[in-house]
């Protein structure tokens, strides 16, 4: 969805307001509009021209589809990924298991049934108090390191041959990602693979929370 201003200058502020089942609201401005909340009751569109009367908002391009909405992964079946590279395994997780923290030195997938389409993507918010070596994230179908599914998000170590383009973490607190996975590759998968890496110290932490999986 696109909102667009098609009057004069005159026209100072609009917006598009997304407002959710328990009152959340969602607010975009002159940007494409995609969102992975499972609760869109109603859509509201604001025009505010001040005293003139004037402006004129254009909404088009909307799209409304049912794979598009989903829940959060719920972290309730967390094993060791890639045999031997968890060696240091702490976790912990908030009431709902919607937002887990790995620590020390650990790999983890969760069981997550896909296929990825041209038109799948991740959203989720990351945060780390400690910076590693390597913290990422990705799709895969088994127990084997496929790298090229894996995204980088922060760390000190160039892990050669994974997504480098959402390695941007910039250290203050949660950060959102939006990831197109389906531009990177596509087929079936079978878990979603969180990496906490340091082999080092053994003292870095990740934290992720609402993964959500979705095509538009």
């Amino acid at each position: 969805m696109h909102v667009r201003d098609i009057a004069s200058a005159s026209t100072d502020h609009y917006d598009l307001l997304v407002r959710s089942e328990d009152g959340h609201e969602y607010r975009v401005n002159d940007l494409p509009f995609r969102f992975a909340i499972s609760d869109i009751k109603h859509l509201n569109i604001f025009n505010n021209s001040g005293n003139n009367y004037t402006g004129q908002v254009l909404v088009d391009n909307v799209k409304v589809g049912h794979r598009q909405l989903s829940l959060p992964i719920i972290f309730d079946d967390l094993s060791n990924y890639a045999g031997s590279q968890t060696t240091l395994d702490n976790l912990a997780f908030n009431v709902d298991q919607t937002e887990v923290k790995l620590s020390g030195n650990n790999w983890k997938k969760q069981p997550l049934t896909y296929t990825v389409t041209a038109d799948t993507w991740m959203s989720f918010e990351f945060k780390s108090d400690i910076l590693g070596e390597i913290q990422a994230i990705g799709l895969d179908d088994d127990d084997v390191q496929t790298l090229s599914r894996f995204f980088t998000l922060a760390g000190s170590q160039d892990w050669s041959g994974t997504v480098f383009d959402f390695d941007n973490y910039t250290q203050e607190g949660w950060q959102t990602y939006h990831i197109p996975i389906g531009q990177y590759y596509t087929g079936n998968m079978n878990y979603i693979v969180l990496v906490n890496d340091d082999d080092a110290n053994e003292a870095s932490d990740s934290q992720f929370r609402n993964i959500v999986v979705y095509d538009k």
